[in-house]
């Protein structure tokens, strides 16, 4: 989920309140060794229906290296509010950047009590490099325990699964299981959760263990970035598609509720983002998003406008 980009000037109101733009691409190979079968969580049995809200609907994303968002929160938050954004997902940091365990803490409170003011959720999400596992549990335990100068939380918390910094793929299976496991014991059976992971066609992960995964959170929210992989409506629409399709096969839940991540921000046609939003749609996903929001063009805000109230 991490790229370098040129941001776009914010073009922003005030109110009384989703897909990295680098030129790279990060689907590189990972040289990991064959899957072997995975341990399945126990997942214990939740007390109640879980609250999927933050997850549902039209979202967008903001990373660490969107400078005007985390410049001006309020400024932001009162764009996206205006486009009928319902949840912004908020990088709270990184594995491999030397900050602490938050990244600008401050302005992460003024992004929550901004959004909240406005009615959006917002959701934290950190990407752990599974080297240092100590490190990954305090950055997590940062973003669960945070609270605002106004007594504001996060809505929810996302891990993004995508690091590749360990090679052997079992080793790296291992210790994202158990992070996985740790996190879903520390918030318990009654929190929702999202689990960012790759997308169908990726190769930097090899044979992604979805079915793992699935076990421990409640969101697939596969980084399904059409603009890196297909262009033209018909091959988005196919492409988006079996993001739903074959994740479901391997988890082997033909309702497992998807949120899917779109993008790359600009660089879609009017009709792909059309044909996007309406795959998501017909998929029966529960929400959609374009990463990310600086870079995210007029004409795909405008497509993206049916998954409001999804």
């Amino acid at each position: 989920m991490q790229r370098r980009k040129t941001l776009i000037p914010l073009i922003v109101t005030l109110l009384a309140i989703a897909v990295p733009a680098g030129a790279i691409d990060p689907f590189r190979p990972s040289g990991g060794t064959e899957r072997q079968d995975q341990p399945r969580a126990i997942r214990l049995t939740s007390t109640q229906q879980l609250d999927l809200s933050p997850y549902e609907g039209l979202g967008t994303w903001i990373d660490m290296y969107d400078a005007d968002p985390w410049k001006y929160p309020e400024l932001a938050v009162a764009d996206l509010a205006q486009r009928g954004v319902q949840t912004i997902y908020l990088e709270t940091a990184n594995w491999h950047k030397p900050a602490g365990p938050l990244f600008k803490p401050t302005k992460i409170g003024r992004f929550i009590e901004a959004a909240h003011q406005n009615g959006i959720y917002v959701v934290a999400w950190y990407v752990p490099g599974f080297k240092n596992i100590y490190k990954d549990k305090k950055r997590i335990r940062a973003a669960l325990d945070y609270v605002s100068p106004l007594q504001e939380t996060f809505d929810s918390f996302a891990l993004d699964i995508e690091s590749t910094v360990i090679n052997d793929y079992t080793k790296r299976v291992r210790r994202m299981t158990r992070l996985s496991a740790w996190l879903r014991e520390k918030v318990g059976p009654d929190y929702a959760m999202g689990g960012i992971v790759p997308d169908v066609q990726s190769l930097f992960w090899g044979d992604f263990p979805y079915a793992t995964v699935a076990a421990y959170f409640d969101v697939m929210m596969p980084m399904s970035y059409f603009t890196y992989r297909v262009s033209g409506r018909a091959a988005v629409k196919s492409y988006v598609t079996a993001n739903f399709t074959e994740i479901r096969a391997e988890v082997g839940d033909p309702s497992l509720r998807i949120h899917n991540i779109g993008g790359i921000g600009g660089r879609s046609t009017r009709r792909e983002a059309r044909a996007y939003t309406n795959s998501v749609l017909n998929n029966g996903g529960i929400g959609g998003s374009y990463y990310d929001y600086p870079i995210t063009a007029e004409r795909e805000w405008e497509e993206l406008y049916p998954l409001i109230g999804l």
